[in-house]
């Protein structure tokens, strides 16, 4: 238990101010005294002659003793606040288990929707390049019966000269051209594609052209009468010739949608 006095305040422990003010005071008003007194004693010496016996000069009063000033009391050290321990470089920086748990599940989360978008990117791309090539087969079908209808198909008829055996092969080829136009309507109808569509389109009209000019030569060819007119032969051949040439030009677009 501390002692009383360690619970003084700092001013209890030094002198107070009052008190050396009035040790000088009074330490001031016994020299003023012995002063007076001496003064007095001097005016009051008789004249020459006799030499007065000397008084006795009253001793000074005694001047109090200045009044001790306790010594400084030693003030108490203040307590040492122990310094903060700084932490240990990688102490606390150590992972705990369940940090690292946390850690690879986030690693295999991130990993997993790495995994997803690359799958998902990848199969759109599949896809694309899977309805392309679907696209692509079809054009070089609709590409290839066209060019067979112009190299084959309509070159037959005029080799032909039988009016039995040239209605035998144009039913033939009436019911392939007519399946041709339906198909290139059909797949122009489903492309996305404007230019493609409208190539697409261009060859379904071309193919109808050459279809009806092939009618017209078999009309002609059939009858007996105008069979042997030929004027109307030279006329309906012609009119073929240039259908032809006209599927042929129709058919480069299509084949350049393919690239």
């Amino acid at each position: 238990m501390r002692s009383p006095t360690h619970n003084r305040p700092a001013d209890a422990r030094r002198p107070e101010p009052a008190a050396l003010v009035r040790l000088v005071l009074v330490m001031l008003l016994g020299l003023g005294l012995v002063a007076v007194l001496s003064a007095c004693s001097s005016d009051t010496q008789p004249p020459s002659g006799e030499a007065p016996a000397p008084e006795e000069t009253p001793p000074p009063e005694e001047t109090p003793p200045p009044e001790e000033t306790p010594p400084p009391q030693e003030t108490p050290a203040p307590e040492q606040t122990p310094a903060p321990t700084e932490p240990t470089p990688g102490a606390d920086d150590e992972l705990s288990d369940e940090d690292w748990l946390i850690i690879v599940l986030l690693g295999l989360g991130a990993l997993a929707i790495i995994l997803f978008a690359a799958s998902a990117a990848t199969s759109h791309s599949d896809s694309k390049a899977a309805a392309r090539a679907d696209r692509n087969r079809r054009l070089g079908q609709l590409v290839g019966a066209a060019r067979w209808l112009v190299d084959s198909g309509s070159s037959d008829l005029l080799r032909i000269t039988d009016p039995q055996q040239l209605g035998h092969a144009w039913f033939a080829i009436r019911e392939r051209t007519i399946d041709l136009e339906s198909q290139i309507a059909a797949t122009a109808g489903t492309s996305s594609d404007a230019s493609t569509q409208q190539a697409l389109t261009y060859l379904g009209q071309s193919i109808s052209s050459l279809r009806n000019a092939m009618q017209s030569y078999v009309s002609v060819r059939s009858d007996p009468q105008s069979a042997n007119n030929m004027a109307l032969v030279d006329a309906a051949v012609q009119t073929m010739s240039q259908r032809r040439q006209q599927v042929n030009g129709a058919v480069a677009p299509v084949e350049a949608a393919m690239r």
